[in-house]
């Protein structure tokens, strides 16, 4: 509700996620922002996630080219739903140790 605010989810904004920010001096201060670069990694992300039981999760894990089925099977990072830029048909479970791919949605 805060007049602040940029985004609902991370699909609002152009790239990047879409964090709950906090006041300093005031933590009841807050409202949603665009963290386009990663600069915020402290705050909490709006969490648009893909459900383990969704069907895009489900052909995901049955691609020989996943490479986690949750955050857990990531050494740091988190596990990614990726989509094929050629083909949105093809889809594949990584994990983004470095958060270079934000712009996919994590597993939940």
């Amino acid at each position: 509700e805060n007049d602040a605010s940029e985004c609902g989810t991370s699909s609002d904004c152009s790239i990047g996620m879409c964090r709950l920010a906090v006041g300093a001096e005031d933590n009841s201060v807050r409202w949603l922002l665009c963290d386009e670069v990663d600069l915020f990694t402290w705050w909490q992300p709006v969490c648009d996630c893909v459900d383990t039981s969704s069907n895009d999760y489900v052909v995901a894990r049955e691609n020989d080219a996943s490479e986690c089925s949750t955050n857990s099977d990531c050494s740091i990072g988190m596990c990614r739903l990726a989509v094929g830029a050629e083909d949105n048909s093809v889809r594949w479970l990584l994990c983004d140790e470095v958060d270079l791919f934000t712009w996919w949605q994590p597993v939940c």
